[in-house]
């Protein structure tokens, strides 16, 4: 997960994933690590390497990799950009949608 301290995005989408049914979800599948972007300026390298261009429309951004690093599905239009709108339910619905990729 790419995001920073300073996305109220960021902090929803921290949040969920630590309580409800996206905790339910990603408690022992996928092994989630968070990367700071600070103000874009952070870590950038770390994005591309994994997923080119996943910031430009945004964060929260996200990448499923495989444990060789592989990328599955990685968000590239912003998907949860607008977290706080898509509210726990959309944000769950994302994340079954996401991990059943792989």
């Amino acid at each position: 997960m790419f995001g920073a301290n300073w996305c109220g995005d960021c902090k929803m989408l921290d949040l969920e994933m630590h309580q409800g049914d996206l905790q339910k979800l990603v408690d022992g599948r996928p092994v989630v690590v968070k990367v700071d972007v600070g103000r874009f300026d952070r870590n950038k390298d770390v994005a591309e390497q994994y997923a080119p261009d996943i910031l430009k429309k945004g964060i929260p951004s996200v990448a499923l990799l495989r444990a060789d690093g592989s990328v599955v599905y990685r968000t590239t239009g912003g998907e949860l950009a607008d977290a706080r709108k898509m509210k726990r339910e959309g944000v769950t619905a994302f994340f079954v949608t996401m991990l059943g990729k792989d």
